[in-house]
């Protein structure tokens, strides 16, 4: 509770704004939750992150960010009007916006649905309403290794 209070809230503030950021710049926010887990843990500093986080399941940043994004995403297309369209789709795919450079991918209108769409293709989330969608993303969340969550954002 005291992590989830002081620690997560901190790291989800802005999370939609940032959280598509390169890979090198979160090693300096993911070295910093990992030190904040082992120290309230007792866990000496070379402590394995995997198992670190299977003692201690939360969320990473990146997955972090994933779930904001598919959650916001999620949200958004149920206020569309051809909603319904979507749903009677075999399979559910969101349009991306228009981005020609690098730039324009890490702005929240093109990752957050490029999340959304990965998130969609692997797991069926399609119609379920918000509380059941964020508690099956979080377990699926957990599950994941680091690899596979960068395979999502990327």
């Amino acid at each position: 509770m005291i992590f989830l209070g002081l620690c997560q809230s901190v790291l989800q503030y802005g999370i939609s704004v940032w959280g598509s950021a390169g890979k090198t710049t979160f090693i300096e926010i993911e070295r910093a939750q990992r030190a904040v887990i082992k120290v309230m843990l007792k866990k000496p500093f070379r402590f394995p992150t995997d198992q670190l986080y299977k003692e201690f399941p939360i969320l990473r940043v990146r997955q972090l960010f994933i779930l904001s994004a598919t959650l916001r995403t999620h949200k958004a297309i149920k206020n569309r009007p051809d909603y319904q369209i979507l749903l009677s789709k075999r399979v559910l795919h969101v349009p991306l916006p228009n981005a020609k450079s690098l730039l324009a991918r890490r702005c929240p209108s093109y990752s957050h649905t490029h999340v959304y769409n990965q998130i969609i293709k692997s797991y069926n989330i399609k119609g379920l309403n918000d509380g059941l969608c964020k508690k099956k993303l979080k377990k699926m969340l957990i599950s994941l290794s680091y690899d596979e969550t960068e395979l999502i954002i990327n």
